[in-house]
């Protein structure tokens, strides 16, 4: 209760002793409510208005109302010390995102972390407001160890991480980059004298770029490190957010920003081995290699690593290893000649007329869009995954240009041709549901009833379902008056 409450309550005791009774109830109502919440939290313990231990999903900026981000506080904080932190970009401004999957290693290791409601991908100055706006909010509220803060994102998102100190004008410790690598005006060599531990799928379409990443910082001798998870566009899962922030302890203790701690690194360097000798075992040689190494590098100076040195060493001379290389650089041209491939298709197609747009059908044969589909359900002994792998980013890759020309021909209002590019990204990304609403508002503008209601279907089966899309948008206006647009509708209102 404020001052000027408290003021207020005294004031009326001179008028009325039935409201100061009505105060206090009030003040009796609010305890009970109160320590009826410190019960249900059970064992989070509160800094301020803020639980320790769990996820909170909005914190509102003080300086400015508009900006949020998601928060967790490890067990612990605040405590008598400061604490490293991590702050999160998430492409979507999926602030609680992001800290589900490091919440594992912020509790285990004791870091903050903040995650972005604002940022997204784009475009710039919303971007930039929102990390000014956060760093400086949580700079003011918490205890940090201005020696470690560390910041990550996921795609567009990565590529801000690996921008923050220059928006910020402040010194980062590392850089966590998952499915995407810096952003266009950085060079690798202007990450120094950060840190950076980067991520992505193996059918992820941003893969090639991390490989190029990989090559350009050891070019640049930049301390970092690329794992290969197997999965696609999406944040990396907790147990790979977990190792990325075990690298950053051991660079921590080797570059005396954490205390040494024996115990710690004997654990990280055993479980390094063993994930290095897994992947050998499974036969995923090349990741084998690279594993060992960077196990030689982490370690150096803390353990012997001579165990990581010679198994990289030997396995790099091995018949599986370099037939490997071979075959990744055939990967190598195949990517070049399709997506060359995908740009004379589009071109094309953006070039010929509206009366002359030709049949779905014929721009699939010259995608080679039944090969490539081919190639990424194949599945067997005799299948090879990173054969399959690179299919899938390619028909991911093919998804994603094909829906943006779709929406540029739609803002044009060219909507038969929209049509065709998003019956393609419709295809290629058929899981997505939103390929098929965007090809639903294209039917439904070029008046073609059956298809519009077809492709509509095909969204909800997928998983859309977004009320106020389909109630208000006006590409929709040609169908909404139809019996089955309104039973799509009564379906929606009723899960």
């Amino acid at each position: 209760m404020s001052i000027h409450q408290r003021n207020q309550i005294v004031k009326k005791l001179t008028f009325s002793i039935d409201l100061y009774y009505n105060e206090l109830m009030k003040i009796k109502e609010f305890l009970v409510i109160f320590w009826t919440a410190v019960l249900v939290m059970g064992t989070f313990p509160l800094y301020g208005e803020f639980a320790a231990g769990t996820i909170i999903e909005k914190v509102v900026c003080r300086a400015d109302p508009g900006q949020s981000y998601a928060l967790y506080l490890p067990p612990g904080y605040p405590g008598d010390k400061k604490w490293p932190i991590i702050y999160a970009l998430d492409a979507g401004a999926r602030g609680a995102v992001p800290l589900q999957n490091f919440k594992p290693a912020a509790e285990k290791y004791g870091y903050i972390v903040v995650g972005s409601n604002n940022a997204r991908n784009g475009p710039w100055e919303p971007i930039d407001r929102a990390v000014r706006t956060m760093w400086s909010d949580t700079q003011s509220r918490f205890s940090i160890d201005h020696n470690r803060v560390y910041t990550t994102g996921f795609s567009g998102g990565a590529r801000m991480a690996s921008i923050v100190k220059y928006i910020v004008k402040q010194q980062v410790t590392g850089v966590i980059g998952c499915g995407a690598g810096l952003n266009t005006n950085l060079k690798p060599g202007m990450i120094k004298p950060e840190i950076y531990y980067g991520m992505v799928g193996l059918q992820d379409f941003n893969y090639r770029e991390m490989m190029k990443l990989d090559n350009d910082f050891d070019a640049a001798g930049v301390v970092h490190r690329i794992l290969v998870f197997d999965g696609d566009h999406r944040w990396p899962p907790q147990e790979y957010c977990l190792q990325a922030v075990e690298w950053m302890e051991i660079n921590a203790i080797k570059k005396g920003l954490r205390k040494k701690d024996e115990s710690l690194a004997a654990d990280l360097y055993k479980k390094a081995l063993d994930r290095a000798k897994h992947l050998e075992q499974s036969k995923d040689i090349f990741y084998a290699v690279s594993a060992y190494e960077a196990g030689e590098q982490l370690f150096s100076g803390l353990k012997d690593v001579i165990e990581f040195k010679n198994k990289a060493l030997q396995l790099k001379n091995s018949k599986e290893y370099k037939q490997f290389q071979k075959e990744e650089k055939k990967r190598d041209k195949k990517d070049t000649e399709f997506l060359r491939i995908f740009i004379q298709v589009t071109q094309k197609l953006k070039n010929t007329t509206s009366a002359n747009l030709p049949r779905l059908e014929t721009v699939l044969r010259e995608l080679k869009f039944r090969y490539l589909q081919k190639e990424a359900n194949r599945t067997g002994k005799s299948a090879n995954k990173y054969d399959a792998a690179l299919a899938r980013r390619l028909l991911t890759d093919l998804s994603i240009k094909m829906n943006q020309e779709g929406n540029d021909c739609m803002q044009k209002g060219d909507s038969h041709r929209a049509a065709l590019f998003f019956e393609i990204a419709a295809r290629a990304g058929s899981e997505r549901p939103n390929l098929f609403y965007n090809l639903a508002c294209a039917y439904s503008r070029t008046r073609n009833k059956k298809k519009a209601l077809d492709s509509l279907r095909q969204a909800i089966k997928k998983g859309f379902n977004n009320r106020e899309y389909l109630k208000l948008d006006k590409d929709l206006d040609f169908i909404r008056n139809e019996k089955e647009f309104k039973e799509i509708i009564r379906e929606i209102d009723d899960k």
